[in-house]
């Protein structure tokens, strides 16, 4: 798909021919691979019946065992606070923009208007304020999409609030979007896990059950971007605890509670001590990953996180030997953050990449990162 490999230009929508009235909701773009394993949830977002199949335009019909949607936009970054799930949402109203833009003449094939997820975050919170008893509920309106330089994002923590002249800008925001309907698609042992016990939650009405096949059909009839939630997981590894590795892993071949058998395996060398290492179910090639069950220790739940659902892919062949995955919009850092506290690196290729539309050494010079 021409645009994955296409630079960007973004800009304000005073400074383009674009209808003000409104548009319904419905690249190159770094990103990850998910492996299938993951439990998930994905929401589809559907457009105005009446501009629906000049959504998106496709120059070839999506294959079985791959396909992306065109028209994504470039990652912005999080930084240091857990706004995953606006930068998910964002993601698909600036390619719902993006699309529709490009197919009816208000954008040009390179260029996107960029959408400030600080003013969205502040429109969810203030609806959320506004229920004040707890509850869940679907709300919204045509208000939260704001260009990106009305409220720039605020990196530190502790600012979800803030966006000098919000108001103001909301009346006079040429930007509206239009929602005609939302659909969840669940996993179901990730609902079943979250509605039963003590703990358990009201199962929303017309819930629809799904495994990862039926949501790859989705994105390839509907040619949208989705939004996902999956958990993240803590990796545990069994590793030699020697007199020459107890200096590096900190511990002590002859401490009888903290020693663990190690697996009878050549790699081990006959160590008789091994000690649970522990790592992010990430890495440095943009992929998240799970260990086998049964031949090594289970992950810890660590959180969830939000991204975009961009494509997949049946026959990627992962780092960790997995194959086949979802091709997700991320919104992390790429390398070691800066500041103090963070002890794993991770990496992000484009979305060609995971496609397999381009070499790992055209990669490497055409989206250089720490990996």
């Amino acid at each position: 798909m021409p645009s994955q490999n296409t630079p960007y230009s973004h800009f304000e929508p005073a400074s383009a021919p674009f209808n003000p009235r409104h548009a319904a909701i419905g690249g190159f773009a770094v990103g990850g691979f998910l492996a299938f394993a993951a439990a998930l949830a994905a929401l589809v977002l559907y457009c105005d019946p009446q501009i629906q199949t000049q959504a998106v335009t496709v120059e070839t019909a999506p294959t079985a065992h791959k396909f992306a949607v065109d028209f994504s936009t470039p990652v912005e970054l999080q930084e240091y606070r857990g706004t995953c799930w606006i930068f998910a949402a964002v993601a698909v109203l600036e390619w719902s923009y993006r699309s529709q833009g490009v197919a009816r003449g208000w954008l040009g094939a390179d260029q996107y208007v960029r959408l400030s997820e600080q003013a969205f975050g502040v429109a969810v919170l203030d609806a959320c304020r506004a229920l004040n008893d707890g509850t869940s509920c679907v709300v919204g309106d045509e208000t939260a999409a704001l260009p990106w330089s009305v409220c720039p994002y605020t990196a530190k923590p502790g600012s979800d609030g803030e966006c000098p002249g919000l108001a103001e800008a909301r009346a006079t925001n040429p930007l509206t979007f239009s929602l005609a309907s939302i659909d969840w698609l669940y996993e179901r042992r990730a609902v079943t896990q979250r509605c039963v016990g003590p703990d358990s939650v009201p199962v929303p009405q017309q819930l629809s059950f799904v495994n990862r096949r039926a949501v790859t059909q989705r994105l390839r009839e509907t040619q949208r971007l989705m939004t996902l939630s999956t958990p993240l997981l803590t990796v545990r590894y069994l590793l030699p605890c020697t007199a020459a590795s107890a200096h590096v892993l900190k511990c002590n071949p002859k401490d009888k509670e903290e020693c663990r058998v190690c697996p009878a395996e050549p790699a081990f060398g006959g160590a008789a001590c091994c000690v649970v290492s522990e790592r992010d179910s990430s890495t440095m090639g943009g992929e998240f990953f799970r260990l086998p069950s049964g031949s090594h220790l289970e992950p810890v739940l660590e959180g969830a996180h939000a991204m975009a659902l961009v494509g997949y892919s049946d026959v990627f062949r992962s780092q960790q030997g997995f194959v086949g995955g979802y091709i997700v919009k991320n919104s992390w850092w790429d390398g070691l953050p800066p500041g103090p506290g963070w002890k794993q690196a991770r990496g992000s290729h484009s979305v060609a990449f995971f496609m397999q539309q381009v070499s790992p050494a055209d990669e490497a010079a055409v989206c250089p990162n720490a990996h």
